[in-house]
């Protein structure tokens, strides 16, 4: 079962705020659970800063739900996760970009041992193999051509992009 939306809104010329929802299942490795079911809610912001640099915030909340009573506790697993980050990116020509983010999660648990604090920063280096060439798509309104940032935020938004990413990550028990 898989369940997701969004409502987008933009702040003026190039800001928007976006909140989504999503309700799935996931595989899990978790004793003998074969699956839980998470459900998370987000918002992020996105504004541009100066040289064509795009920041981004957000804060998420997930909950998951584990299907099968844990033996340790002898009811259902249950993890709730608090989570912000807050990253900046820029466009490189009109196929590919490179962001960095920071990121913080708190694992709040009902089985002992799973509390946990993680921090980690992201670097993306993205190729958008199928988005809109440098002359945008027919697709694309005439207020997002009008501004170089607001098509690459469409392009960056819809476009598949294929992507490398370098992780460092540790955790706080």
């Amino acid at each position: 079962l898989v369940l997701g939306g969004s409502l987008r809104r933009e702040l003026g010329h190039s800001s928007a705020i976006e909140l989504q929802m999503n309700r799935s299942t996931e595989p899990s490795a978790y004793d003998t659970n074969a699956y839980y079911v998470t459900n998370s809610l987000v918002a992020t912001l996105s504004v541009p800063v100066p040289w064509e640099v795009w920041a981004r915030g957000s804060v998420g909340w997930l909950r998951n739900d584990y299907p099968n009573d844990a033996s340790p506790i002898g009811v259902p697993r249950r993890d709730d996760i608090l989570g912000f980050t807050a990253g900046l990116g820029r466009e490189i020509g009109w196929r590919a970009w490179v962001r960095a983010d920071y990121r913080r999660e708190r694992r709040n648990s009902n089985l002992p041992g799973f509390d946990v604090t993680t921090d980690g920063f992201v670097v993306q280096l993205g190729v958008g193999l199928f988005g809109p060439g440098p002359s945008g798509s027919v697709a694309t309104s005439r207020r997002i051509r009008s501004s170089r940032l607001n098509a690459a935020l469409y392009r960056r938004l819809y476009s598949t992009p294929a992507r490398v990413t370098a992780c460092s990550s540790f955790a706080n028990a």
